[in-house]
């Protein structure tokens, strides 16, 4: 998560840095893990908070910023967001508004954007699926037919 790095402003270590600058959104989350903290701002922001909807604003808009770089450099037809799918539908649609603003509509129309929530770690299961389809796409690579 170094400076610019998109980790760096809307992972769970970024999310809980935020709320410990706003204690009153998740009273006691100075001494909470990111796992308990983070989670405990959705309740909130469904029920309309406006310190927690400015919170989700400011995530979905640097999720936003990160989607748009994928879409212009890779053109994919899925974007699946997982770690943050508790703020729900207000945050994909802050991320859809920013896609919709600074992506080149012709190369964003075919993008969907999802919010999952999963009890596997995404990061794994999508490095996992990745080696899955090289090795299955290029399996001459993995063996020695000489």
């Amino acid at each position: 998560g170094n400076y610019g790095c998109l980790e760096r402003y809307c992972s769970a270590n970024a999310i809980h840095e935020m709320l410990n600058k706003q204690p009153y959104i998740v009273p006691g989350c100075e001494t909470m893990t990111h796992a308990q903290a983070v989670p405990r701002y959705s309740p909130k922001n469904a029920a309309g908070d406006e310190a927690t909807a400015e919170l989700t604003s400011e995530i979905a808009r640097y999720i936003g910023y990160g989607a748009v770089n994928i879409i212009n450099a890779f053109n994919p037809t899925h974007i699946v967001l997982e770690n943050v799918s508790q703020a729900g539908q207000p945050l994909l649609d802050e991320v859809k508004q920013v896609v919709r603003e600074r992506t080149i509509p012709e190369v964003s129309c075919n993008t969907v954007n999802h919010l999952i929530h999963t009890t596997t770690d995404a990061t794994v299961t999508g490095a996992a699926a990745v080696a899955i389809t090289n090795f299955l796409e290029h399996p001459s690579m993995f063996f020695d037919v000489a």
